[in-house]
């Protein structure tokens, strides 16, 4: 892990128009944060089914990069 895109995989697998808005999104926060996945539909940031139920039959909007 380099802290890029791999953007040739993502061109491999994706149609371009998402490939842009990943290759937007930033994959370094200057060194400050080790990677790790966040639920931000849950207040210890941690997956559930519940949760994910909760979501979506909520009504809220979906975040989009």
């Amino acid at each position: 892990m380099d802290g890029w895109w791999d953007i040739e995989k993502l061109r491999s697998v994706l149609p371009e128009e998402w490939v842009q808005k990943i290759i937007g999104c930033p994959t370094d926060f200057g060194g400050t944060m080790e990677d790790c996945q966040i639920w931000q539909t849950t207040s210890n940031g941690l997956f559930s089914i519940k949760s994910a139920y909760n979501l979506l039959f909520s009504g809220m909007e979906w975040l989009n990069p």
